[in-house]
């Protein structure tokens, strides 16, 4: 990019950062961050019984999770009940999964569970099958070392929606800002594609001429347009193309090499230069008589850019003049590469 791209773009970005920082600062002043703190929640669950009356079985999950923006350490998770109801069964599940662990104390008719740390938006879900008569009452104690946990509503949904106004507004704020710096960005993508229009007119007008046998006039365009620092994958290939149709076959090797490498899979973008790269090799293969080779190329083209592949194909007289003296290769055109359906 020339001098005058990059003192436009640095101007644009300038601006919008600018409008962006100020649209968050009005939209989202607050009071000043909230300190860091625990905030421990549980929720106390009696999902079904079966069973006599004096010889219930009852399902009991306590679940209790960490709301806070701050790691609570040693929370115990406490429920004692009377003799005549023993737990047969328990099971404990942390979201974290085993990456941390628990120390258990219960016993038949107690639960007595230590978590050693909790942070923020970790959970603990205990589930519990007793054996005792019907009107079980659990009275569950949670507490840690800086903290007492607030029992919250009968339900085990998460507990999200119980952070408190403040914090809300932290988020909303924080998402508020996240959404206007990409607002910002693709603003300012857009506008810096529209300046480098320029260098990607000159590209494709060279592409085009190289369809017509317009070999000096392509090379000329696209040596400009990467002096000028807008070229890209596409722009080396077709400098290649050029180079290659008018004798200098180490040129084009080189840059053909350089637009592979330019072009190296991992980006959804690479997927057409890699098609054009293998569309142009095919052209210059042509050229050279080794047909084999071509529909080689071609066909790999056509893998990665069937609708574009065949309209470069319909332009081009190299393919042209070979698709009328072979009936296979113009069959490979004809099906933009698909292979022909068997009849069995």
């Amino acid at each position: 990019m020339n001098w005058r791209h990059t003192l436009i773009s640095s101007g644009i970005t300038l601006i919008v950062t600018l409008a962006a920082g100020l649209l968050v600062y009005y939209l989202t002043k607050e009071p000043p961050p909230l300190l860091p703190s625990e905030q421990i929640i549980y929720r106390v669950n009696t999902s079904a019984t079966f069973g006599t009356d004096q010889d219930k079985i009852t399902f009991l999950t306590i679940r209790v999770e960490n709301t806070g923006n701050k790691a609570a350490h040693n929370v115990r998770i406490v429920d004692i009940f009377s003799d005549r109801y023993i737990i047969q069964s328990k099971q404990i599940e942390l979201s974290s999964g085993p990456a941390s662990n628990v120390i258990d104390n219960s016993s038949e008719h107690k639960v007595d569970i230590v978590m050693p740390i909790l942070v923020p938006n970790e959970y603990a879900a205990i589930s519990l099958l007793i054996r005792g008569p019907s009107g079980l009452e659990p009275n569950v104690n949670v507490r840690s070392d800086e903290s007492v946990g607030k029992m919250a509503t009968n339900s085990l949904q998460p507990i999200a929606n119980e952070i408190n106004a403040d914090k809300q507004k932290a988020i909303i704020s924080a998402v508020t800002g996240v959404l206007f710096g990409l607002v910002g960005l693709v603003i300012t993508g857009a506008l810096l594609a529209r300046i480098r229009r320029g260098g990607a007119s000159r590209n494709n007008t060279a592409f085009v001429y190289l369809q017509q046998g317009l070999t000096e006039e392509a090379r000329e365009l696209l040596s400009a347009a990467i002096a000028d620092g807008d070229g890209e994958a596409v722009t080396v290939a077709n400098l290649g193309a050029a180079l290659g149709l008018q004798g200098d076959v180490e040129g084009a090797r080189k840059r053909f090499l350089i637009a592979e490498w330019w072009a190296a899979p991992g980006r959804w973008t690479n997927r057409h230069a890699r098609a054009v790269i293998a569309y142009d090799q095919a052209t210059l293969l042509i050229h050279n008589s080794d047909l084999a080779g071509a529909m080689e190329e071609l066909r790999k083209a056509f893998s990665l850019s069937r609708r574009q592949i065949g309209r470069y194909c319909d332009l081009s007289i190299y393919m042209k003049d070979v698709k009328e003296k072979n009936a296979e290769f113009r069959e490979l055109i004809e099906r933009r590469g698909k292979k022909p359906v068997s009849v069995s």
